[in-house]
């Protein structure tokens, strides 16, 4: 997960703390769930394993994937910007 939070960081202009921290800036919070969406669908990882990570909430990650999800399905900018996330976190 060090690697996917590393490329997240580095695409987004957002420091790894800030993506770990409990900041709610609009900014900090995508990156956030663009980095839980990776590890999850992705990479398999499980909501347990990324919340105990993130040092956060089961049920927090659990609804910040469930609505970034659903978010993906509307705004076509957001899903182009994880999709260039993805193609480099996949060559990783």
């Amino acid at each position: 997960m060090d690697e996917i939070l590393r490329v997240v960081s580095e695409m987004t202009d957002i420091s790894i703390d800030e993506i770990k921290s409990r900041s709610r800036k609009r900014e900090i919070c995508e990156a956030r769930q663009i980095f839980i969406y990776i590890c999850h669908k992705d990479r398999g990882k499980t909501i347990v394993a990324i919340s105990q990570y993130l040092g956060r909430k089961r049920s927090g990650i659990t609804f910040q994937y469930q609505t970034f999800d659903q978010q993906l399905r509307i705004y076509r900018l957001l899903k182009k910007k994880v999709d260039e996330i993805r193609d480099v976190v996949i060559h990783v």
